[in-house]
C-alpha cells in the first residue's frame, strides 16, 4: 500500500522551486471561539448578534429572518445564520412533547471565508454527520484545535450540499396573527382578527390553508407546548403556569390540560419530570 502510494504519485509538473510549496488561501482563518449547545424551548424574543450560527434541529422548526422571510427546517437539514441577522423562532412547528430541540453552534470569524455556505438552508450528508460527530466529541473533550478543524470540515461539506429553496410564504394576515399570538396567548379570535386587519372567517380560512389547522387549535397546541415544557423542566406552580399559558385561573388551566392530555398538570409532571442532571448541557 505505502509503496503503491509512492510509485503512483505523478506530479503534474516539476516544481519551479524546491523552496516554495503550496500555500493556504490568502486570507485564511479557522473558526474560533466556538460554542456548542442544545436548546429546546422557544425564546420569547428576537436575537441579533455578530456571530455566525449553525442550527441543526431534531424536529421540524421554522424561523423568520429579518422580519420578512420564513424558513422551515426539517430534521436532516441545517440552517446557517449570518452575523447581525434578525432571527426569530416561530411557534408554528416544533413537537408537542419535546418542544423545539435543536443543536446550535456559534463561531467567530474576523472576515467571511470561502468555506462558509452561501445559502441559509443546507442538507446534512453522511459525511457532514460524521464531521458533526467528530466535532461534538472534540467539544466534549475540550480538544480546541481539533474542534476548529472539524467545524471547518463540516462547514465546507455543508456548503457543497445546499438545499433547494424552502422559503415559507404566509399571507400578511397570517404573519400578523402569528406575531400577535406569540405575545398574547389569552387573546380572543376577534382580537387576533382585528390586529391582523381581517375578518374572523377569513382568518380561519387562511390559517387552515397556510398552517393546516384552525387558529383555535394552533393556540391550544402552543399552550400545551409551553405547559408541558415548564411542567417537565421547572418547579413553577399551577397558578404561574396558568398565567404563562394565557389562562385567567389555575382551574381553567387544569381543565384545559386534562381535556387535552387525560391527566392533571401535577400528574403529568410526576410522570414526565426531567431530572436536573438531564437538563445540563453535556
Amino acid at each position: 500500500m505505502l509503496k503503491d502510494l509512492i510509485l503512483n504519485f505523478n506530479e503534474p509538473r516539476a516544481p519551479e522551486s524546491f523552496l516554495i510549496g503550496l500555500k493556504l488561501p490568502d486570507p485564511f482563518e479557522l473558526p474560533d471561539s466556538i460554542l456548542v449547545f442544545m436548546h429546546d424551548w422557544f425564546p420569547n424574543q428576537k436575537f441579533i448578534h455578530t456571530r455566525y450560527m449553525l442550527i441543526i434541529p431534531a424536529v421540524p422548526i421554522e424561523y423568520e429572518i429579518d422580519n420578512d422571510v420564513h424558513y422551515r427546517i426539517q430534521p436532516g437539514q441545517a440552517f446557517f445564520s449570518l452575523p447581525c441577522q434578525n432571527r426569530s423562532l416561530q411557534p408554528t412547528y416544533g413537537d408537542l412533547e419535546r418542544g423545539y430541540p435543536r443543536l446550535m453552534i456559534t463561531v467567530e470569524l474576523s472576515q467571511e471565508m470561502y468555506y462558509l455556505p452561501e445559502n441559509l438552508l443546507l442538507d446534512i450528508t453522511p459525511v457532514a454527520e460524521k464531521n458533526l460527530q467528530a466535532l461534538l466529541e472534540a467539544y466534549k473533550n475540550k480538544q480546541n484545535e481539533h474542534l476548529s478543524i472539524q467545524l471547518f470540515y463540516l462547514l465546507r461539506e455543508l456548503s457543497l450540499n445546499q438545499s433547494k429553496d424552502q422559503k415559507v410564504h404566509y399571507s400578511k394576515e397570517v404573519k400578523r396573527a402569528l406575531n400577535y399570538i406569540h405575545y398574547n396567548l389569552d387573546a380572543s379570535l376577534q382580537d387576533i382578527a382585528r390586529y391582523s386587519k381581517t375578518s374572523v372567517s377569513n382568518l380561519r380560512f387562511k390559517f387552515k390553508k397556510e398552517i393546516g389547522m384552525s387558529p383555535g387549535k394552533f393556540i391550544a397546541n402552543y399552550r400545551l407546548k409551553i405547559a408541558k415544557y415548564n411542567l417537565s423542566t421547572t418547579e413553577k406552580r399551577i397558578d404561574e403556569l396558568a398565567d404563562l399559558c394565557g389562562f385567567q385561573s389555575g382551574y381553567a388551566f387544569s381543565h384545559f390540560f386534562h381535556k387535552h392530555t387525560g391527566l392533571s398538570p401535577l400528574s403529568w409532571r410526576k410522570k414526565n419530570k426531567k431530572s436536573s442532571d438531564k437538563l445540563q448541557i453535556q
